[in-house]
């Protein structure tokens, strides 16, 4: 009969820890969530990099990202008319290999009501600095190196969708205004060719940009 009556007692001790257990656990804090990502692919015409993009307040975030290209091609210069062919053949052929360097930096302002973070359609304004370096190799052996800087202001329009609860797709594209410098050419008589000169011009145009970028939120 004791036995008997101590037993609620007993049971009530037993589901004590387990109780207390689920409280604690009901307690604890979820996780935070994600309000950074990092994303692989191409953010700028012919430029494929990493971007890294951060959540500064509930509809804004800043995005930075640097990449590269590398291009290759052969051609010529200092064409001359074959009468026997009826058409101009290069004087010099060459084989050209370029590279490029792109960084890129973009304001974000998200459109939609507050979304998970980093998520929804947005419009984006930024800057780019570029560098691009060629080497050509002629025929007949010697080589020429010339370079170029341009800068790029940026407006783009996109969506970023969510890919489950981490990964992510980006998607934009819009104008933007391309400036730079470059040599100007003179002809040279004594060799036939227009060659680069330390005199430079500056140059303005317009231009279209797109971005496909995949990532992951963390």
């Amino acid at each position: 009969m004791k036995l008997l009556a101590c037993l609620p007692a007993l049971l009530l001790l037993a589901a004590a820890p387990a109780a207390a257990q689920q409280s604690s656990e009901a307690a604890a804090p979820a996780p935070p969530a994600p309000r950074q990502a990092l994303k692989l692919g191409v953010f700028s015409s012919e430029t494929i990099g990493l971007s890294y993009e951060r959540q500064l307040a509930p509809r804004y975030s800043l995005q930075a990202a640097l990449g590269g290209w590398f291009t290759g091609y052969d051609g010529g210069r200092g064409f001359v008319y074959d009468s026997a062919y009826s058409y101009y053949i290069p004087t010099q052929r060459f084989r050209a290999r370029g590279h490029r360097l792109a960084l890129t930096a973009q304001v974000r302002r998200y459109l939609q009501p507050p979304k998970p973070a980093l998520a929804g359609w947005y419009v984006g304004a930024g800057a780019q600095l570029l560098g691009q370096w060629t080497r050509y190799r002629f025929d007949d052996g010697h080589t020429e190196r010339r370079r170029r800087r341009e800068q790029a202001l940026q407006l783009r329009l996109g969506r970023q969708c969510q890919l489950g609860p981490r990964f992510t797709f980006d998607a934009s594209l819009g104008p933007e205004l391309v400036v730079g410098t470059e040599p100007r050419y003179a002809y040279n008589s004594n060799t036939g060719l227009y060659a680069p000169t330390a005199e430079r011009y500056f140059y303005a145009r317009p231009s279209f940009g797109l971005a496909l970028q995949a990532g992951y939120r963390f």
